[in-house]
């Protein structure tokens, strides 16, 4: 239904002349039509949770046990995203040397393995702590978890991990670009969430 010729993007990257890219592309797609009107693309917003939920599964012959803690996010094209992203790094995008790896790996030696992340779409995206505990420190990990999400929501960020995340964040894009597969990626990120030059 929304994968249509008038609503299709492409991202052409690399040593082909503009006039060759535009007669293949025509040569493979110039012959599919769209029949009606373009159809209406909404995604709704997420339902933000009235409480805490918390599930529990138990895997047969698994000795860690696994922590997916997750909230709806904003979209891509949001104006807070780029914050959002910010704060996501500081909490624990790059792993162990982000907060929640300091207190729940470092400090506390409760963990193998943490990390958050941020997916933006279309519509509401996912923000996701996650940790691999053994089984007798789930409890007290999701605590510290949410210790240091309280930390984040309620005292600013220090002026050192603020530069540290900035300069990561700004950092990585020129290695994105390195490739012809990151400017193609890159350029249909900006067409698609219609973030602009």
């Amino acid at each position: 239904l929304h994968y249509r010729p008038d609503v299709l993007s492409f991202s052409v990257v690399g040593g082909i002349p503009f006039d060759e890219a535009v007669r293949v592309i025509d040569e493979n797609f110039g012959d599919w039509r769209s029949d009606g009107e373009t159809p209406a693309f909404n995604i709704p917003t997420a339902a933000l949770p009235a409480a805490t939920q918390r599930e529990e599964f138990t895997i047969a012959g698994k000795s860690q046990s696994d922590i997916s803690a997750g909230h709806p996010a904003l979209p891509r094209s949001h104006p807070d995203y780029y914050a959002l992203d910010v704060a996501n790094f500081v909490l624990g995008r790059f792993g162990l040397s982000g907060r929640l790896g300091k207190r729940i790996r470092e400090e506390q030696g409760l963990a193998y393995s943490t990390s958050s992340s941020l997916d933006g779409g279309m519509g509401p995206g996912l923000w996701a702590a996650r940790a691999g505990v053994n089984p007798a420190n789930v409890d007290k990990a999701i605590e510290s978890m949410i210790v240091e999400l309280r930390r984040l929501q309620d005292e600013p960020v220090g002026e050192d991990e603020l530069l540290d995340a900035q300069d990561f964040l700004t950092g990585s894009l020129p290695l994105a670009l390195e490739s012809q597969d990151g400017v193609a990626r890159s350029a249909l990120d900006i067409e698609l969430y219609n973030l602009g030059l």
